[in-house]
């Protein structure tokens, strides 16, 4: 057997290592992964807890950017963010059912700096401009042990910038973006969201029962459209399968007060002398 020259084998060796290194060092978070809670107060000094707004069936856009990056900047001018927010936010124009955290992940980085206003000049990044002004949403620049938050927390072990990601009401994360990604950056909220469904049976009797309006802004109202059905229980099931209401005895003068529930996607299930009938409901303002 020809050996190979030890001149051509450390080298080799050396690239092969060296690639290997490369690839480990940015990572992306895995699917499935569950993100852990925390607590963390935005460049306006509030605290925000992720559990605070998941447990309340809010899906949270995370950005993480650095104010150095050429990409994120892109990002930043196009207001792909801004418009989610604005459209689907605590005051979103079409639902309410999102937030978005941006998080600044350059080490060492004055809050100043964020704004594009005067730093010293020895600080090691640049930025590209002001990330600050005419964005609606919470901006954050964790140091310290704060930035464990972002590097292990969101699963960001040396990631690239930017990434996104989409946390769901169980904790669940859905890597949205990295720089190798290519999507429709305005249709974040269309190609991610689930979709809702007006009416969803478990049993064969489709009409024995309406629900309206859907998508309700308070009151949900009934019609039992078979005399012969009986429903001697309503529960009302939010994202993360908990039960958030529970009446009994339903018939057509019946209503449920959704007023005190957060906008979001619900299940309302039905237990009738029939069976079990399960509809999807959208709670809305």
């Amino acid at each position: 057997m020809q050996k190979t020259p030890s001149f051509l084998s450390k080298p080799i060796l050396v690239v092969i290592l060296f690639t290997i290194s490369i690839v480990n060092s940015y990572s992306e978070p895995p699917e499935g992964y569950i993100v852990p809670n925390f607590k963390l107060k935005d460049l306006n000094g509030k605290e925000h807890e992720l559990y605070q707004y998941l447990n309340k069936g809010i899906t949270v856009f995370v950005k993480v950017f650095g104010v150095h990056c050429g990409g994120c900047w892109e990002y930043h001018e196009q207001g792909i963010l801004r418009n989610l927010y604005n459209e689907h936010g605590p005051n979103g124009t079409k639902t309410k059912d999102i937030t978005v955290f941006a998080m600044q992940h350059d080490r060492d980085i004055p809050d100043l700096k964020l704004s594009n206003k005067v730093v010293p000049e020895d600080w090691r990044y640049y930025t590209k401009g002001d990330w600050v002004t005419g964005e609606p949403y919470p901006i954050f620049n964790p140091q310290g042990k704060d930035w464990d938050i972002v590097e292990k927390g969101l699963g960001c072990n040396g990631c690239m910038f930017p990434m996104f990601l989409m946390i769901k009401p169980n904790k669940e994360a859905v890597h949205i973006l990295s720089y190798r990604d290519y999507i429709d950056y305005n249709k974040l909220y269309e190609t991610f969201m689930p979709k809702p469904t007006n009416v969803e049976f478990s049993t064969n009797s489709n009409e024995s029962v309406n629900v309206f309006p859907n998508p309700t802004t308070n009151l949900l109202s009934f019609k039992i459209n078979d005399k012969s059905t009986l429903i001697n229980k309503a529960e009302i099931l939010d994202a993360q399968g908990k039960k958030t209401i529970q009446i009994d005895v339903i018939n057509n003068d019946s209503s449920i007060d959704l007023s005190d529930l957060p906008n979001g996607y619900y299940t309302i299930k039905l237990y009738s002398n029939n069976g079990i009938i399960v509809k999807k409901i959208s709670k809305t303002n």
